[in-house]
């Protein structure tokens, strides 16, 4: 039977290395489990799910790769704003993909108003926009850039606000 030579996160693609043969007594054998000869079959597609190292694999467990770009990503009536970020503003790493934030600025002028966009989403940080991306990372890795999810109004206010 054709099984994961290693454990496969969702999302990732299916490679050659990622493959191994292994035999099963009969008894055991399901008729969905792919055979050695259907490899080249799926070298291309992606995880469904996460497979574990030596598990079977059979089409249920594989879907055509698709790249996810930020607009299939966001809702109709949202934009992808990137900005730079710093140590203290991720909170030492402690901000990751998906989540829900706050952001506020302060003005250098003590008379203004503080700007406060609520329920913001954290979309990307650095180039990945998968939460999986961002475990396979050295620990002491920290992204200088962030992309959050705005409506058009949250994006002007955040673009153009004067400091």
């Amino acid at each position: 039977m054709l099984v994961s030579a290693k454990s496969i996160v969702a999302g990732d693609i299916i490679e050659a290395f990622a493959l191994a043969k292994r035999r099963f007594p009969q008894s055991l054998v399901q008729d969905s489990w792919l055979r050695p000869e259907d490899a080249q079959l799926i070298i291309g597609l992606a995880a469904a799910r996460f497979i574990e190292k030596g598990e079977p694999l059979s089409p249920d467990t594989l879907v055509p790769a698709t790249q996810k770009t930020f607009s299939q990503s966001l809702a109709k009536d949202q934009l992808a704003v990137t900005s730079m970020i710093s140590k203290p503003q991720l909170h030492n790493g402690l901000i990751e993909i998906g989540d829900i934030v706050t952001l506020v600025a302060g003005s250098f002028n003590t008379n203004a108003q503080s700007l406060v966009l609520t329920n913001i989403k954290v979309i990307a940080l650095d180039y990945y926009d998968q939460p999986n991306q961002m475990g396979m990372i050295n620990h002491d890795y920290l992204p200088s850039t962030i992309t959050f999810a705005f409506s058009a109004k949250q994006a002007l206010i955040f673009t153009f606000s004067p400091p």
